[in-house]
C-alpha cells in the first residue's frame, strides 16, 4: 500500500498487482490500468457556520464541484479515459501514467483495480494486534447463593484473523486462571474463563506513551439533561 506525502495521492491496491514500488512501475509501464480515483475531501468546518439543516447539502455541492474540477484535470492529462461512476471516477491509463496521475490537484488516493495481462494474487494476510475481551469468573467451593464477583481482561494477541486471536487468548486466560487457592475461610477459589466476551482488531503499529487506542465499543442509552451540547445557545 503506497502512503500520501505531500499533495501526491495515496495509491492503494485492492489485490497485489506487483505494482507496490516504482521499479516495479516501470517494468510493466506500457500495461493498460484501471484505477479508482477519489476526491479531496472539504473539511466540515467550511459549513459550520450554516444552520444544521443546510449544512449536509452545502458539502454535497462543494464535494460535487470539486468532483468536476478533478474530472476536467485528469482529461488533459494524455492517454487518460475518465468515466464518471456511481461513486467517483474510473480511469484508464497506463502504469507509466500512475505517477503523473497521483500529482493532479485535489484527488486524495488512487485505487488499483484492474491491470491488463496481469492475474491478481490476494493479498496474503499479516500479524495484527487484537484486544479480546474475556470474563473470568471467582468460583468459591460449595457457593450455591449470593454474588458471584468475575473479573473482565482485555489481553493483546498479535494474530492473522479473529479466529487465530481468539485461540491464543484463549491459552492466555486458561494459564491465567489455572491456579486453585484457599480463602481465610478455608475454601478453595478458583478463577475459570466464562467466555469470550468480544474483540477489536487495533490497527496498532507502535505503542505511544502519551496514549494508544486497544479498545473501542460503541453503545447506545436514553440521553440525560446534563449530558445535552447545545453549542449555538
Amino acid at each position: 500500500m503506497g502512503r500520501q506525502g505531500g499533495k501526491v495521492a495515496a495509491l492503494y491496491f485492492d489485490e497485489e498487482w506487483d505494482l507496490d514500488t516504482p521499479a516495479r512501475r516501470r517494468t510493466h509501464a506500457r500495461r493498460f490500468v484501471t484505477v479508482d480515483v477519489g476526491v479531496r475531501e472539504p473539511s466540515q468546518r467550511l459549513v459550520f457556520d450554516l444552520p444544521a439543516s443546510q449544512r449536509m447539502a452545502a458539502l454535497k455541492r462543494i464535494r460535487q464541484s470539486r468532483m468536476k474540477a478533478l474530472a476536467s484535470a485528469l482529461r488533459r492529462l494524455d492517454s487518460i479515459e475518465v468515466v464518471p461512476t456511481s461513486h467517483g471516477l474510473r480511469c484508464k491509463l497506463r502504469v507509466a501514467d500512475l505517477d503523473r496521475l497521483r500529482k493532479v490537484p485535489g484527488m486524495s488516493y488512487v485505487w488499483i483495480r484492474r491491470v491488463e495481462g496481469l492475474k491478481r494474487v490476494a493479498a496474503k494476510p499479516g500479524d495484527e494486534w487484537y484486544a479480546v475481551r474475556g470474563r473470568v469468573m471467582i468460583q468459591i467451593e460449595g457457593q450455591r447463593k449470593g454474588l458471584q464477583k468475575f473479573e473482565d481482561r482485555i489481553v493483546l494477541v498479535r494474530a492473522r484473523t479473529y479466529e487465530e486471536a481468539e485461540r491464543r487468548a484463549m491459552r492466555e486466560f486458561k494459564a491465567y486462571a489455572q491456579n486453585v487457592y484457599l480463602n481465610s475461610r478455608g475454601r478453595k477459589i478458583r478463577w475459570q474463563l466464562e467466555k469470550i466476551v468480544d474483540m477489536y482488531e487495533t490497527d496498532l503499529k507502535d505503542l505511544d506513551p502519551k496514549g494508544t487506542e486497544v479498545w473501542s465499543s460503541l453503545h447506545s442509552r436514553r440521553i440525560r439533561r446534563e449530558f445535552e451540547w447545545h453549542p449555538d445557545r
